[in-house]
């Protein structure tokens, strides 16, 4: 692991780079992962003047939803835990899902405030994309 000091929306932030494959960067920023593609030129890691570099960095995943009652897999993965069981009340935002993805830990939040009405995987499951994950009513 490395960590720099980014320019990210004008302010200096502290990065950890966690992994690189490729184009596909995984950081860690105040506690939270992000996975970034980089396109065009691969950027030089081993360059000092990569800790000066300014990038802006794509928001912490959130799952896909057909309506906001659904929490959707955003990509493909695999269940590695749930933080609610039927009948658990819920805020949006809070996570609820974490899913395995890409080799990354992914926390995906309740789309709303409500109950938990369904619960349509178990830790362990793969999932595909888009598949339902919990309803919430």
């Amino acid at each position: 692991m490395r960590e720099f000091v980014l320019t990210v929306n004008g302010k200096d932030v502290e990065v950890t780079l966690l992994s690189r494959e490729g184009s596909a960067l995984s950081f860690q920023i105040h506690g939270k992962e992000y996975a970034v593609t980089v396109a065009g030129a691969r950027p030089k890691l081993e360059s000092k003047s990569y800790s000066d570099a300014s990038i802006a960095l794509p928001q912490p995943m959130r799952s896909a939803a057909t309506s906001l009652n659904e929490l959707l897999a955003p990509m493909p993965g695999i269940i590695v835990s749930l933080a609610v069981k039927i009948g658990d009340t819920v805020n949006a935002g809070q996570a609820i899902v974490v899913m395995e993805a890409m080799k990354m830990e992914n926390n995906l939040a309740a789309p709303r405030t409500g109950t938990i009405k369904t619960i349509h995987v178990k830790v362990g499951q793969e999932v595909e994309n888009r598949q339902r994950l919990i309803t919430i009513e």
